[in-house]
């Protein structure tokens, strides 16, 4: 057993000075992702206004699925931050209960479309229509209503809204929240292309640069006149080669005083 608490020891000064360090780059690291989440929330607030609606969501059960990878992104924070501007502006961030809505299961039309968490891609077999999960869900949300404000759970989506919507603007509504990527996407950093050639290239891919880029000619270089067997160059002139009696034929021995003058 300890002699006495650890609250009683005594700290070294590398310890302490450890500590201090490892308390500022926490701090500084929490900082960016503030300012990270604040840039964010502004340009979804200036995009899509000030009284925005949001899936209520435990935060928690996020982390016992992903663990410490979601400190990368951090969704409560961004959450936070996206409801403190809408008051900065004037509006008012809602929750809506997902028990109530159930927007990842439900289609336009009023159809209810089962998928498990692994299904990302939303296949109405009603209406037809074939979309992003999350962007449908995203869209959809557009059209919940909340008898209570403050409750999440008085939750309710407005089928007859999200079928006019759908009937209105179908087209556009189908390129909007495709599963396609964007135009003009590109590959990731560190990720590598192995679609067929098109250019005519056999290095060259779809989303690779189809320009051809010739590589330089590595400059020519003087070889060693100590090595045996280099072939006369403009650089290097001919050279005399003998054999001692008592070696084998690999090892020559170059008796040339112009080629070692020239070396030297």
């Amino acid at each position: 057993m300890p002699k006495q608490a650890y609250r009683h020891d005594t700290l070294s000064a590398g310890y302490r000075l450890n500590r201090v360090r490892l308390t500022e780059a926490f701090a500084t690291a929490a900082a960016a992702r503030d300012d990270r989440a604040r840039r964010t929330a502004e340009r979804i607030v200036a995009r899509h206004g000030a009284n925005l609606t949001v899936e209520d969501c435990d935060i928690r059960t996020w982390y016992r699925l992903w663990g410490k990878t979601l400190q990368a992104t951090t969704p409560g924070r961004l959450i936070t931050a996206i409801g403190r501007e809408c008051e900065k502006t004037g509006g008012r961030m809602l929750r809506a209960s997902t028990f109530t809505t159930k927007l990842s299961q439900t289609c336009f039309c009023g159809t209810k479309v089962a998928k498990t968490l692994a299904d990302r891609i939303h296949a109405c077999t009603s209406c037809g229509f074939i979309g992003d999960r999350d962007k449908v869900s995203a869209a959809l949300n557009a059209h919940v209503r909340l008898n209570d404000p403050d409750d999440p759970s008085t939750a309710r989506l407005d089928i007859v809204q999200a079928r006019h919507t759908q009937v209105l603007f179908e087209p556009a509504l189908q390129e909007a929240l495709s599963s396609q990527p964007q135009r003009g996407a590109r590959p990731a950093r560190g990720r590598t292309h192995a679609a067929a050639p098109t250019s005519g290239h056999p290095d060259h891919g779809p989303l690779l640069d189809t320009t051809h880029r010739p590589v330089p000619d590595k400059p020519r270089m003087r070889p060693d006149p100590r090595t045996s067997g280099t072939r006369p160059t403009s650089e290097q002139p001919a050279t005399r080669t003998t054999r001692h009696p008592g070696a084998s034929a690999p090892h020559r021995h170059r008796t040339d005083i112009t080629a070692l003058r020239d070396y030297s």
